[in-house]
Formats: C-alpha cells, structure tokens, sequence
C-alpha cells in the first residue's frame, strides 16, 4: 500500500493542503511519519472525506467493485423488497 503525502490528500480530495494539516492537527485525519515527513494511508484519507466506510466502500477499495450483497440488504431493510 502506497503512503500519500498531506499534498496527495488535499489534491483527491480538492481542498488545500492546510485543511488536510489542519485535520491532522485536529486529530480529525490520522497521519504518521516516515522519514520525518507526514504521510497517510489510503484508508484514513477515505475515511477522513466520507466518514465510516460501510460495507459497500470497504469492498469498493480493496476490489474496485460494490458488493452487491451489501445493496440487496439495503433494499430488503428499507425496501422491504427481496
């Protein structure tokens, strides 16, 4: 898995680089260092912009695809609809 920098994040997520040091000051977007500079795994920088990950986004970052399970179920639960 590929580390992204402060600038990576700020860029995919089309805010300016101080928002993203501005949340990892906050506490809000986990960072670590590596080789003294900031750096931040994919996963966080998801989650930091779209809260959570549930089923469906899980499955969609790590296959490229949405469980289609996880839409069936969703469907069926406020749907009623098998």
């Amino acid at each position: 898995m590929s580390l992204l920098t402060p600038a990576d994040v700020a860029r995919w997520a089309n805010v300016s680089e101080r928002t993203v040091r501005r949340a990892i000051a906050r506490g809000d977007l986990r960072a670590g260092r590596a080789g003294g500079q900031l750096r931040i795994a994919p996963t966080e920088a998801h989650r930091w912009v779209f809260g959570e990950p549930g089923l469906a986004q899980v499955v969609m970052l790590e296959v490229g695809a949405v469980d289609t399970l996880a839409d069936d179920h969703l469907n069926e639960e406020v749907h009623g609809v098998r």
